[in-house]
């Protein structure tokens, strides 16, 4: 398998744990942080997967898109303090 691939789905899968979680502590800034490198060094395949995804169903996606944009913010938030 690509090693994109395998970083998306990595990062992806990671986030969605995360996500449930929801703990703010130490562990899960360093997570979310690994996470976004993940999914930045693989965002052509990202892309790819957010189109099949609109495809797929246009709701699903831009639910993940607003996830995904408000946990990013969070962490920008967390990391400056």
């Amino acid at each position: 398998m690509h090693i994109s691939r395998l970083l998306l789905a990595g990062g992806i899968a990671a986030m969605m744990l995360i996500f449930h979680f929801q703990a703010a502590n130490r562990f899960c800034q360093k997570m979310y942080t690994l996470c976004f490198i993940c999914i930045a060094i693989s965002i052509r395949s990202l892309l790819k997967f957010v189109h099949l995804a609109m495809e797929l169903s246009p709701q699903f996606s831009i639910d993940m898109i607003k996830v995904t944009h408000r946990h990013a913010i969070t962490l920008l938030k967390l990391q400056n303090h």
